[in-house]
């Protein structure tokens, strides 16, 4: 039971596909990484999935936290279930308003949980993911 590194891509305003598919519900972790102590700007990046029909159905506000890491829920919607859509590729996106310096490397790394047990995490209420529900925190990046 570990976290396994699934991509680490710039945030960028076209946006990056990661090559590893994820299949049916999991667990991901996401790290921010970026040059300078405090973040040199504003802004979040939207991580979304998107399925072979290039269909959208998840959209997750990521916004850039130091030393610290996000622990998403991604659960298949019942009715990509119904239709048999269970493979889907995650995207990463800069947000259109994020004002960030060009010489921040600012990026982000996906982890995809492997386990049948959960890793240990709390719940920081001070986050939300885009569907106003609460953002795990895990402290332990």
């Amino acid at each position: 039971m570990s976290w396994d590194l699934i991509g680490d891509v710039p945030v960028s305003f076209e946006g990056e596909q990661l090559s590893v598919p994820l299949i049916g519900d999991v667990l991901i972790k996401v790290e921010h990484t970026f040059d300078f102590e405090s973040f040199p700007g504003i802004g979040f990046a939207w991580i979304s999935d998107i399925y072979a029909n290039d269909e959208r159905r998840l959209f997750i506000k990521s916004y850039p936290h130091k030393n610290s890491s996000r622990v998403y829920p991604l659960e298949v919607p019942e009715v990509m279930v119904e239709a048999g859509w269970l493979v889907r590729h995650l995207v990463v996106k800069r947000s259109v308003r994020a004002r960030v310096d060009t010489d921040a490397n600012w990026r982000i790394r996906i982890y995809e949980w492997i386990g049948s047990t959960p890793p240990e995490s709390t719940i920081d209420g001070n986050g939300a993911t885009g569907d106003g529900e609460q953002q795990i925190f895990d402290g332990n990046p």
